[in-house]
């Protein structure tokens, strides 16, 4: 299930109200804090806890990340939650967001059981479908 939440600059934003393993399209943080502003205004639709699949450190260090899909560096500083990011248990190679009041992030493992039910915010592009498996 999806909904359409969001136009902007004639590209759309949708809402993945399931449990997921997808990538999420966002490469400022700027875009992200407009993901925060959407989940401030649709309190009851976004969960608080994102997961960013897009993005991960393997195999550079811990403080090297990048997105997957073009090889490139992050180009924002990262806000990190206090302790992070910390690797547990040698396996957390994606981001979580958590979108409050403020942005922080964790470093989190990109797949297996998750603690939380994530939400998931598709950008769709163009020449890509905005479907999500």
């Amino acid at each position: 299930m999806h909904q359409n939440i969001l136009k902007d600059h004639g590209e759309m934003l949708y809402l993945i109200a399931k449990h997921l393993i997808w990538s999420l399209l966002v490469q400022t943080y700027n875009e992200l804090e407009a993901v925060r502003n959407m989940r401030m205004k649709f309190q009851s639709s976004v969960a608080e806890h994102i997961l960013l699949s897009g993005m991960t450190d393997e195999p550079r260090s811990k403080n090297n990340w990048y997105w997957v899909h073009t090889g490139e560096n992050i180009s924002f500083n990262i806000p990190w939650q206090p302790t992070e990011p910390n690797n547990s248990d040698g396996v957390e190679r994606c981001l979580q967001a958590t979108l409050s009041n403020s942005i922080g992030f964790n470093d989190i493992e990109c797949s297996g059981d998750f603690n939380y039910h994530y939400t998931f915010i598709c950008q769709k592009i163009d020449f890509i479908s905005p479907t999500c498996y």
